[in-house]
Formats: C-alpha cells, sequence, structure tokens
C-alpha cells in the first residue's frame, strides 16, 4: 500500500490493555492570572469581583475570537484543534467565575443596592454549558465551529430575513 494509492499502512497498532496504560490527556488548565481572587463577600467586594471578572473575560473572549478567527480564514486542523482548546478554556473560566460568584454572593446579591452590579453578578453566577462533563464540553464545541455551509439553510420566498435551517 504505497503512496499512489493514497492509503498508509497500518501504522503503530497498539494492543488494548497498553492502550489504558497510556496517560489520559491533561485537561485544560486556566491561567492563575485569569483565577479569581479574594473578594469579599459584600456590596463593595461584588464592584472589585466584577471589575477583575471583566478585565479577566476580556483577555479570555479576546483568545477565543482570535482562535475562531484564525479557524474561520485558514481552516486547518490545528486552528480547529485551537478553536476547540480556546472553548474549553472560555467554559472553564466561566465555571472558575460563576462558582466564586455562587460562593461569595449567592444570599446577598439580589439585595445589592447598584441594579448594574445586580446584572453582572447574576449573570457571572449562570454557568451555561460550564455546568457539564468535560466530555459533553468538547462534544459541544467541536459542534458549534462547523462551517455554516455544513448546516444549510435557507429563506422563504417573499419573507427575507426568515431563516429555515436543516437540522443537523
Amino acid at each position: 500500500m504505497g503512496a499512489a494509492s493514497g492509503r498508509r499502512g497500518p501504522g503503530l497498532l497498539l494492543p488494548l490493555p497498553l492502550l489504558l496504560l497510556l496517560p489520559p490527556q491533561p485537561a485544560l488548565a486556566l491561567d492563575p492570572g485569569l483565577q479569581p481572587g479574594n473578594f469579599s463577600a459584600d456590596e463593595a467586594g461584588a464592584q472589585l469581583f466584577a471589575q477583575s471578572y471583566n478585565s479577566s473575560a476580556e483577555q479570555v473572549l479576546f483568545q477565543s475570537v482570535a482562535a475562531s478567527w484564525a479557524h474561520d480564514t485558514n481552516i486547518t486542523a490545528e486552528n480547529a484543534r485551537r478553536q476547540e482548546e480556546a472553548a474549553l478554556l472560555s467554559q472553564e473560566f466561566a465555571e472558575a467565575w460563576g462558582q466564586k460568584a455562587k460562593e461569595l454572593y449567592e444570599p446577598v446579591w439580589q439585595n445589592f443596592t447598584d441594579p448594574q452590579l445586580r446584572r453582572i453578578i447574576g449573570a457571572v453566577r449562570t454557568l451555561g454549558s460550564a455546568n457539564l462533563p468535560l466530555a459533553k464540553r468538547q462534544q459541544i464545541s467541536r459542534t458549534s465551529w462547523l462551517p455554516r455551509e455544513a448546516t444549510p439553510c435557507s429563506c422563504l420566498p417573499g419573507r427575507a430575513g426568515t431563516t429555515l435551517r436543516a437540522s443537523r
């Protein structure tokens, strides 16, 4: 089976018992600088929490958008891997900060006098897909970056702006 047929040889095949001995892939770890710090469990502490969350979230979001842009403009396996890693790190970030917000402000956040702070803490507490196990997160992140061409859609005649998507 040569290169002319386009098929590769069997390569290195390990028996199943040996595969089970291989260490699992390490989980992606959130940079310590992006982890939530220590904040007081009052409204003043929540203000500092929100400011720290915002500056950290800007970095995480930038990484995620950059990885997505790289994949959308140059579809390669490496860019797909980077995009998946960025999505998983974003979810890990949401989980770390969401859990911290729940831990500190669960009993008191709805009593804050600043309505914007209430909205911010309420939104940070919502974990979304960060609540899911890692395997399910990976599955979701892989399907979320399918190219638009892979999900055909069309508009209804005479109804611009109405989109019908084919189910995946």
